[in-house]
């Protein structure tokens, strides 16, 4: 049956609703703790992200204004700019918060709200939120667009068979997502433990003998763990840092380079290879202009200062700049070394933030030699590599659900077991 979301709410019940303007929710309410406040940024492909930037409202704000807080099957859309992104609220986000540029579609309960999701996901009901978005230099959604987004809405057995199928998909990618999330803490652990806290020293200079203790516990094997223990010293020199380690410069380890600007006619979205802009990750192309274990930095805008890394070909925008490793620069150790850097204190500018190559180069990293960056090298890269391997399924993963997608959606696939459309 063919109709719109606003026809379904007028007959079955829902609501649309945009998120608190002007004084109804000041910005001085915002906290650093509490419910996370979505808004355009926490809205990804389908799920939401959220980080430690994120504005938080505190029990006083959901007491005064529950009208915004979001329940299980809610689709929150991005009311500016990104228009075409939206994500559905799970079980963890129950009770975050609807922020000022947010849309909350609520469907009524005989609506599979998954299915939902899934429709407005593909590509022609993208561009027909952009077709239909106002504002001249900035696209912007409303409520009247949104209700009248055209939807074909199968019975309900229908709509919960699409769904289970789709969602496989988003499970094994949500469960390769946790992995990644449990490596990279392992990674970022151990790379804290020797090379910010000195833990290896600092148990050395505490009389500690065990090996395995000295190494807190990463090698449970006594042989292996004595040889790499070894490395580490059992005193701190005169600079502070570890008998024998220094600070050197992050320029000497790399040189940086700008990125350059690449036409928006020149992205592609199913092109293989990624741009990288000042906040990350901002499209797809065909040209390239990094090639290897791509390390990027956001120089201008909110993001300014964040690192990412890449293996392979890379489109480094002009938001951004990229590092040239010389010879001897261990690239997977180098990057998680820049991550722990504070580029707050050589920003510039007020209104649009940005920071400097020159000002990058000069920050210190510590330095341990090359024996203890080479055993380092070789527990972090097998983590780093899986990390990756991950993520190139979770791409391929998400590749197959989009090209089901449409086929499930328009009765080109049909599935047994289900009723005839209503």
């Amino acid at each position: 049956m063919s109709t719109t979301i606003g026809e379904i709410i007028a007959e079955y019940g829902g609501s649309i609703k945009t998120g608190p303007f002007g004084t109804t929710l000041k910005a001085s309410e915002y906290t650093s703790t509490g419910v996370p406040l979505i808004s355009v940024k926490e809205i990804g492909a389908g799920t939401f992200h959220i980080d430690d930037k994120t504005p938080r409202v505190d029990e006083k704000v959901t007491l005064r204004l529950p009208e915004y807080l979001l329940e299980k099957g809610d689709i929150v859309f991005a009311r500016k700019g990104s228009v075409e992104r939206s994500a559905i609220v799970g079980e963890d986000q129950v009770g975050w918060f609807l922020g000022s540029d947010g849309i909350r579609l609520r469907l009524p309960t005989t609506v599979n709200a998954q299915y939902v999701k899934y429709w407005i996901s593909q590509g022609k009901i993208k561009n027909w939120l952009h077709q239909h978005s106002t504002g001249s230099t900035m696209a912007s959604l409303n409520q009247k667009t949104i209700a009248r987004i055209p939807i074909l809405l199968p019975s309900p057995e229908q709509q919960t068979l699409v769904a289970d199928i789709l969602h496989t998909f988003d499970d094994k990618i949500e469960l390769n997502r946790r992995m990644n999330e449990t490596l990279e803490a392992m990674a970022r652990a151990v790379f804290r433990d020797w090379f910010v806290d000195f833990g290896p020293t600092r148990r050395k200079a505490a009389s500690e003998t065990d090996p395995v203790a000295i190494l807190g516990g990463i090698l449970p094997d006594p042989a292996k763990a004595t040889e790499l223990a070894a490395l580490f010293p059992d005193r701190f020199g005169d600079n502070g840092l570890p008998e024998g380690w220094e600070e050197r410069e992050v320029g000497s380890f790399a040189k940086l380079k700008g990125g350059k600007q690449l036409p928006k006619t020149e992205f592609v979205e199913d092109g293989d290879i990624p741009v990288f802009g000042g906040a990350g990750h901002m499209g797809n192309t065909d040209k390239a202009n990094a090639s290897g274990y791509v390390i990027s930095v956001g120089r201008v805008g909110a993001y300014c200062g964040n690192f990412v890394a890449h293996r392979g070909l890379a489109w480094i925008n002009n938001n951004a700049s990229f590092f040239e490793l010389k010879n001897g620069t261990k690239p997977e150790w180098f990057f998680y070394a820049l991550r722990g850097l504070d580029l707050t204190t050589i920003r510039k500018g007020a209104a649009q933030p940005f920071v400097s190559n020159g000002d990058i180069a000069k920050l210190s990293l510590v330095f341990p030699g090359d024996p203890v960056l080479e055993t380092f090298q070789g527990i972090l890269l097998p983590l780093v590599q899986l990390i990756e391997a991950n993520e190139k399924e979770n791409q391929t993963v998400a590749a197959t659900r989009d090209l089901l997608l449409p086929k499930l959606m328009s009765g080109e696939i049909r599935l047994k077991g289900a009723e005839a459309e209503v």
